[in-house]
């Protein structure tokens, strides 16, 4: 009878053994979608830049530009998530937290542009993809260089940047660095061109700045930021979407093979290398700064 009942509870713990298995099994086979769709999240690459060219200018509106690219074959739904160490010094106090919905289709990428507030001096920002439930699918660290608030900050804006390296010389705040930076196209709000001092156009087709740009371009001329306009053979160009900003007649062209030197940034000079191809204008209510004999350099 023993016997019997020994054989019996073995019989019961083989087969409880067996259902445990089964379960396990199911669990797992059930659970395998899951694990294949965030399996696949480490394909995801994120690419950014901070401010311009790396650069920024604390307490201003800097834009952060992020690239997500998805080559997998699952869609995701959440948002990136920029953070920032809400001290700059070695305390954790957390993190700022901007944020801003991504839809990203499979086998496709999505390119957002955030303004975001840096009150403190930072290297790099934290950036995530995160999903729905808060799961951080993929991160980057993008590099940031905060300017000196105290000395200027410029900006150029050109179609041929290369044309107007040199102007890269000049030393616009007495500084060792560069403080000028290459911009494809102005911000369209006020905040965030008060990272900037200076702005330069040289060569561009100003019809490409829309009424926002050009008005946020005013006010920030207004408040005081310098605006220099080359214009030269590209007058018509340069000039054409700035009417509302500017009032100037172009009366005239004259080319020099040779001016006197000009020492533009206080200690260096630049010299031509080419004829200057100047456009004699009349701008209302300007006044003559520099000059080479009767022709009109700047004003």
């Amino acid at each position: 009878m023993r016997k019997y009942k020994d054989r019996e509870k073995k019989k019961r713990m083989f087969a409880a053994a067996i259902a445990i298995l089964i379960a396990v099994i199911m669990i797992i086979s059930m659970a395998m979608p899951f694990f294949a769709a965030y399996g696949a999240t480490t394909d995801i690459a994120l690419t950014g830049e901070v401010g311009f060219d790396g650069k920024y200018r604390v307490e201003s509106e800097v834009p952060v530009k992020i690239l997500a690219e998805n080559p997998s074959a699952n869609a995701f739904s959440g948002e990136i998530q920029i953070k920032i160490k809400a001290s700059a010094d070695e305390y954790d106090f957390g993190y700022y937290i901007y944020a801003s919905e991504m839809e990203l289709p499979a086998g496709g990428k999505k390119e957002i542009e955030m303004s975001i507030s840096l009150p403190i001096v930072v290297k790099e920002l934290l950036v995530e993809y995160v999903d729905k439930d808060g799961k951080s699918i993929a991160s980057i660290n993008l590099a940031a260089k905060a300017m000196d608030p105290l000395k200027s900050f410029g900006a150029i804006l050109s179609d041929a940047p290369e044309n107007v390296r040199y102007l890269h010389e000049i030393n616009i705040s007495n500084a060792e660095e560069d403080r000028l930076v290459n911009i494809e196209q102005l911000p369209s709000d006020y905040e965030t061109l008060r990272n900037f001092d200076l702005i330069i156009i040289n060569d561009y087709d100003t019809t490409k700045l829309d009424a926002a740009r050009i008005a946020s371009l005013k006010a920030w001329v207004n408040q005081g930021g310098t605006l220099v306009i080359g214009t030269g053979a590209n007058y018509n160009k340069v000039m054409a979407g700035l009417s509302e900003l500017i009032t100037a007649t172009k009366i005239g062209e004259t080319r020099l093979a040779e001016i006197s030197d000009i020492n533009l940034s206080y200690n260096k000079n630049i010299q031509l290398e080419n004829e200057l191809e100047l456009s004699e204008i009349l701008l209302d209510g300007g006044v003559v700064d520099l000059s080479e004999g009767e022709h009109t350099l700047s004003q």
